[in-house]
């Protein structure tokens, strides 16, 4: 859904990249974050998943503050 580069990437190489993750049979939001070598990704983590489906994109991005910020939309309508 989203990809953004750590404020320090060029010291640290790590990447976060938020996605739909398929857990018991309901889509969840997840972010992972990861480090880049040169040549491929490792160290692939989840660092936060959701505790609800949600639907939508889930935009990630890093504040003033150095925090990383999740925006989801919404979740499953109960009738």
């Amino acid at each position: 859904m989203d990809l953004v580069l750590h404020p320090q990437f060029a010291q640290n190489q790590l990447m976060y990249l938020s996605y739909t993750k398929r857990v018991n049979d309901r889509n969840l939001t997840a972010v992972a974050r990861m480090h880049w070598t040169g040549s491929a990704l490792d160290q692939v983590k989840d660092v936060w998943l959701s505790d609800d489906t949600t639907a939508g994109a889930a935009p990630i991005a890093f504040g003033h503050d150095g925090k990383l910020y999740i925006a989801t939309s919404g979740g499953d309508a109960q009738d």
